[in-house]
């Protein structure tokens, strides 16, 4: 009966702090990052986008120069966002970072 109790108490433990930690809901932006295009778009939570357009003297090598990209990213964990994973796109010339910050 005792062990029973415990491991009653334990899964209540465990569905309690599962129920928490599901109500946390964050909001979700997508920086692209297109190096041929000179172009940054920032996506945020599938509602709206915003055009940065990079003049061509802000890059060092226009192909392979991600500092306006990593720029962006800086400023948004600024902002509160966090970095949460990156990837590319197309022809490997489009850097893309995931941010997420606490909903607000």
């Amino acid at each position: 009966m005792k062990h029973l109790k415990t491991t009653l108490l334990a899964f209540a433990l465990l569905f309690s702090a599962n129920a928490l930690m599901a109500q946390e809901k964050h909001d979700y932006a997508v920086i692209t990052h297109n190096t041929q295009h000179l172009k940054i778009i920032v996506s945020l939570n599938g509602e709206k986008a915003e055009e940065i357009n990079i003049p061509k003297e802000d890059q060092i090598n226009v192909y392979y120069d991600t500092n306006p990209g990593l720029k962006q990213v800086n400023k948004m964990e600024d902002d509160g966002w966090e970095l949460f994973d990156t990837g590319t796109a197309g022809s490997g010339y489009t850097y893309v970072y995931y941010m997420r910050r606490k909903e607000q």
